[in-house]
């Protein structure tokens, strides 16, 4: 018999004999035998999620926000509106020595201070461009009255913009009319502080009292509305915390030292964006982040606009310092958005943001999962 046969035969007996006993709990191997299975042994890709657009509106502080409004041009406005000038006609009337004949009412100097939101807005360099008052006249009275005065805006620096109304015409009946607009050349973009009217003159019919439209409603208003399209200069600089990417991906039991996320992000913002750190959650709140993971590389993308997106795709390296990775809950991320030096003054509109078109977390090497003992 040959020398391979012969070791054929004693392999197959050598088999036989353990099969055997293997059977029988006293001899049990299973103690040495690796329970763990690798699957997707060259690479898995798991979605988290996609979050935007993120506008600048929506980053605004709320007390900022409530005057921030969508104008029909789908561009961002600041709006304000206040009354300046308010007084009944019955104390104009007192005020009259002889009332059976026309006469000029020299009311004085009106203003009133916007709200500080202006002052707020430079201050996180956001411009206020385009910008306008317009006032307008409620005239208790059913026949026409006349206005003269000189509109004011001013700012923290001083005056912006001024202008003569002469004798402008407004009618009566209670309808609030418009009486005149002021408008600020374009490229002043001083934050404005103040309305005013100086010597508010009205001309007045003979025997205002017996010609009110009304005897509830006796009262002459001069009111302003206030409008600026909002806009991003280049001192502009903001820290952005985008709102969480919520994602349950159970990696404790995979027993995961590294994997890498891949984040696609889209910018139709005219302003530059770099993101400063991404903080991968395990808990249920964004302060619930594990210190002992790091997340490192870069991701910065240019200005862009609604016809002309920015888009990349960044891949940044999840490691664990200590041990392997937990459970993840989510991603928050925080980006800086700085105005472009080159584009200038831009005015933004309510669908221009800084998007994450879709993200995933990438494993290499596959996923291993411990089976349970029995």
């Amino acid at each position: 018999m040959s020398v391979m046969r012969t070791s054929k035969i004693l392999l197959l007996l050598s088999l036989l004999i353990l099969g055997g006993c293997v059977g029988d709990k006293e001899y049990d191997l299973s103690g040495g035998i690796n329970t763990e299975i690798t699957l997707f042994q060259d690479e898995v890709s798991l979605p988290i999620g996609s979050i935007g657009p993120i506008t600048i509106k929506s980053v605004l502080p709320a007390a900022a926000a409530e005057y921030v409004t969508e104008g029909e041009d789908g561009l961002y406005y600041m709006t304000g509106k206040d009354e300046l000038y308010n007084e009944v006609i019955y104390q104009i009337d007192d005020k009259i020595e002889d009332k059976s004949s026309p006469f000029e009412y020299h009311s004085g100097n009106w203003s009133r201070s916007l709200p500080m939101l202006p002052l707020m807005l430079g201050g996180m360099g956001l411009w206020l461009t385009n910008q306008q008052v317009d006032f307008y006249i409620t005239n208790p009275l059913y026949n026409s009255i006349k206005i003269s005065g000189l509109a004011k805006l001013s700012g923290s620096n001083g005056l912006i913009a001024e202008q003569q109304i002469d004798n402008v015409n407004v009618w009566g009946s209670l309808s609030k009319s418009h009486l005149y607009t002021l408008k600020v050349t374009p490229d002043v973009a001083g934050a404005p502080f103040s309305v005013a009217i100086e010597d508010f003159t009205v001309s007045l019919p003979d025997n205002i009292t017996k010609k009110l439209s009304y005897d509830f409603a006796d009262n002459l208003i001069c009111e302003y509305e206030y409008k600026a399209s909002v806009a991003v200069g280049p001192e502009f600089s903001l820290k952005i915390e985008l709102p969480t990417i919520k994602a349950a991906v159970p990696f404790a039991q995979f027993n995961l030292h590294k994997a890498s996320v891949k984040v696609v992000l889209e910018n139709t913002l005219p302003l530059d964006v770099s993101v400063d750190y991404i903080r991968v959650l395990t808990g249920d709140n964004p302060f619930d982040y594990d210190r002992d993971i790091s997340v490192t590389g870069d991701i910065a993308l240019s200005a862009g606009s609604v016809g002309n997106p920015t888009t990349n795709e960044f891949t940044l390296n999840v490691e664990a310092l200590k041990g392997t990775i937990p459970d993840i809950t989510g991603l928050v991320v925080c980006i800086t958005a700085k105005g472009s030096q080159s584009l200038g003054v831009v005015s933004v509109s309510s669908d221009q943001g800084v998007y994450v078109k879709s993200s995933s977390i990438k494993l290499q090497g596959g996923i291993t999962i411990p089976q349970n003992e029995k």
